[in-house]
């Protein structure tokens, strides 16, 4: 009609201003304004004008888009594009093999929907900002997607959050500091092991712009000294700080582009807290070579493209890898970063229901601007983001946000992958150790003050536990029976210094 006519006309000016969805009334003004010009310009009479508007508009509803995996889709022809002529090829008819999953891309597509529908509902903000998701999930070995989720409504919006928006990493970059320190080939210091101690107390950093930092935990206390293992399940700040300064933030640089984690990395001291930005298909590749034991592949999209008619390969995505840690370092940090999950910040994933083996890690960026989770099985790594696209506070940290919505996938997905335990490489040895020591544990050590903890192969407690050899002693002398195996004499500790403390 030319009511109709007239408010499409005027919607060209400014699409968003005008959507009649959204602002009927101004849709309106402005169609009228067109019927207004077009009476002046002698289109149409005074009376078609004074007819057309008082028309009411009608406004079909609108349809979520409903074509499976569309963000995923748009990149993947965006990357046929580097090895083809795309709609020439698609004209002549070719077959595209992926590594898609349809049930765990239907699984992440309702995980990341009603995730974030969920998390609108409990928050008591007046905002009629829509918190956007993005959920991507990577075969470790293959480098093969396995889902892909880059926005909770591809009709609204085609931005895709997945492999678009960058975006602050927070403490996401912490397994990858705790990496550096753990393994001798990442760092030109000692090599650290899971009860290493580190100092939870306030420290001031000097910057190059004349400026100090004073960086705090997240719930702004104090702890004293506290273990690697404690630190990283806990996602402590101050550790990570005096962490960074002990390896080097370059050699925190060189492990970040090793893992290929983002592009630009700054070298600057707050990089051990997550100061740099990046891509949650980048975050989930070098959460996934983790799961590979220390192998980075590549992303891929798509393995081979095929004529449908001839079934000839017109293009193919190699498969590329590369050792960027050793598999015994990896394995203690996977280890660490199963604490995580078990007793620490992602503990909420065993509280909703996820049972099967799982490493991974929370984060959260500066004034809750990003929520991260990072998870990752044998032979799965899946990534989720929640916030804003205007880089406004959320409010919401990763264990709050992005952590439920990983495990209703993971659960979903559950029945199309293998479920498979992570399995020690030759170079990693379990200890039983007193905690309370640190030495290898004896018989007489309390039960309650033995952990049985995980170690490079070489970097294990050699010496016994003094405390309880101690107290054997006074047992013998008291008229205890002796015990058959033969003890090591006592030796006087001796107190440890800063450098013992951070690097055992």
């Amino acid at each position: 009609t030319l009511s109709e006519a007239a408010l499409i006309a005027g919607i060209i000016k400014a699409p968003s201003s005008y959507n009649p969805r959204r602002h009927l009334k101004r849709a309106i003004s402005r169609r009228n304004l067109v019927l207004h010009n077009m009476r002046l310009l002698g289109f149409i009479s005074d009376k078609e004008e004074q007819s057309a508007s008082q028309a009411v508009p009608k406004i079909a509803k609108h349809k979520a888009y409903q074509k499976r995996a569309p963000y995923l889709l748009t990149s993947l022809i965006h990357e046929l594009g580097s090895y083809l002529e795309v709609n020439t090829a698609i004209t002549q008819g070719i077959s595209v093999h992926t590594g898609i999953s349809v049930d765990m891309q239907q699984c992440a597509e309702d995980a990341v929907r009603s995730g974030l529908d969920k998390l609108e509902t409990g928050k008591r903000s007046g905002s009629r900002k829509r918190l956007e998701g993005a959920l991507v999930a990577i075969e470790p070995h293959s480098g093969k997607v396995r889902a892909w989720v880059g926005g909770r409504d591809f009709g609204r919006s085609q931005f895709d959050r997945v492999s678009q928006a960058k975006r602050q990493i927070g403490s996401t970059v912490k397994p990858f500091l705790y990496l550096t320190a753990l393994d001798s080939k990442l760092n030109n210091y000692r090599v650290a092991t899971p009860l290493t101690e580190v100092s939870d107390t306030p420290i001031n950093i000097d910057l190059k712009t004349h400026q100090t930092w004073e960086p705090e935990n997240y719930d702004r206390q104090f702890r004293g000294d506290v273990t690697f293992r404690y630190a990283l399940e806990h996602s402590l700040n101050i550790p990570a700080v005096y962490i960074a300064q002990r390896v080097g933030i370059p050699s925190l640089v060189k492990t970040l582009r090793e893992f290929r984690v983002a592009e630009e990395i700054p070298e600057v001291p707050s990089l051990a807290l997550g100061a740099a930005d990046t891509t949650l298909l980048r975050m989930a590749a070098a959460y996934a070579a983790l799961a590979n034991g220390g192998i980075y592949v590549l992303p891929r999209l798509f393995s081979v493209v095929r004529s449908s008619e001839s079934a000839e390969i017109l293009a193919e995505s190699p498969l590329f890898e590369a050792r960027v840690s050793d598999e015994a370092p990896v394995y203690v940090l996977t280890n660490m970063l199963q604490g995580v999950i078990e007793r620490g910040t992602a503990k909420k994933v065993r509280g909703l229901g996820f049972k099967a083996p799982a490493a991974g890690k929370t984060g959260t960026s500066n004034d809750s601007r990003d929520s991260w989770f990072v998870g990752f099985t044998p032979n799965l790594s899946a990534a989720v983001w929640v916030g804003y696209d205007d880089n406004s506070p959320t409010g919401l940290t990763g264990a709050q946000a992005a952590t439920p919505i990983w495990v209703d996938f993971m659960k979903c997905a559950a029945p199309y992958h293998e479920e498979l335990d992570f399995i020690p490489p030759p170079g990693a040895i379990f200890t039983d150790v007193d905690i309370s020591s640190g030495g290898r544990a004896t018989p007489d050590c309390p039960r309650e003050s033995v952990v049985r903890e995980v170690f490079v192969k070489g970097t294990e407690p050699t010496r016994l536990c003094q405390t309880h050899l101690r107290y054997e002693s006074e047992q013998l002398r008291e008229g205890r029976p002796e015990r058959k195996e033969e003890l090591p004499p006592l030796q006087k500790p001796r107190k440890k210094g800063l450098w013992e403390l951070l690097f055992q």
